[in-house]
């Protein structure tokens, strides 16, 4: 155990030494590692040259290991920035389109559209042409669905602005015909009524001593 401990620490402290090495070989023969390289090329590049009698076979290994990661991360990067940029040229190429074609048709096609826009640096900027097209697409029809929605937007406002006049004029019939037959009866009703109350009135005021002298009679 303790010769194994060993062991791992002098790898260790060679493996800096050791993977320099590694590296000077790699530039001297003129390999590149990338994410596609595999060991057994690896291994057969550093083979050729006679410092490697000198290395560990396990700090070869590890040195390959470490040089993949490190491309990997470069490819990484490599392809977050192209995806960074055509996505800024696919912007400018919506950009493009959305200033020469405000409004589109929905018989509108792209051969219609390439014609007047394929001299333009946007255009010429986005190498695929099946982007383009893509990007095309894409633009026709959220243009031409805004159209018909600012259309459908519209009729519906028109209709409802015309429900409502014809509501508001029934109302205004209505509150009419009521303040009408919430009006005062005619004068000539109230005189009338007026002169029923004292007809009953005064009969009955001349019938109480008709029973009075009766009573006394008796």
């Amino acid at each position: 155990m303790d010769l194994f401990k060993l062991y791992v620490e002098d790898l260790k402290a060679r493996f800096h030494d050791e993977k320099k090495i590694v590296k000077e070989i790699l530039k001297d023969k003129g390999f590149t590692i990338d994410i596609d390289s595999t060991f057994e090329r690896f291994a057969e590049i550093i083979s050729t040259d006679k410092r490697a009698s000198a290395l560990d076979p396990g700090n070869i290994k590890l040195t390959f290991n470490s040089l993949m990661e490190r491309a990997e991360s470069k490819e990484k990067d490599r392809l977050k920035e192209e995806a960074r940029k055509q996505k800024r040229l696919e912007s400018n190429f919506r950009q493009l389109l959305k200033a020469k074609f405000e409004t589109l048709t929905q018989d509108t096609k792209w051969d219609d559209v390439k014609t007047q826009i394929e001299n333009e640096n946007d255009y010429q900027a986005l190498s695929s042409d099946a982007d383009r097209v893509r990007l095309f697409e894409e633009y026709h029809k959220q243009t031409v669905a805004d159209a018909q929605a600012a259309a459908a937007a519209a009729a519906a406002a028109s209709h409802h602005s015309h429900h409502h006049h014809k509501k508001a004029r029934k109302e205004k019939k209505k509150r009419k015909h009521e303040r009408s037959n919430s009006s005062p009866a005619p004068a000539s009703v109230s005189r009338k009524f007026v002169v029923r109350i004292l007809f009953s009135y005064y009969s009955f005021e001349f019938r109480i001593p008709k029973v009075k002298k009766r009573k006394s009679q008796r």
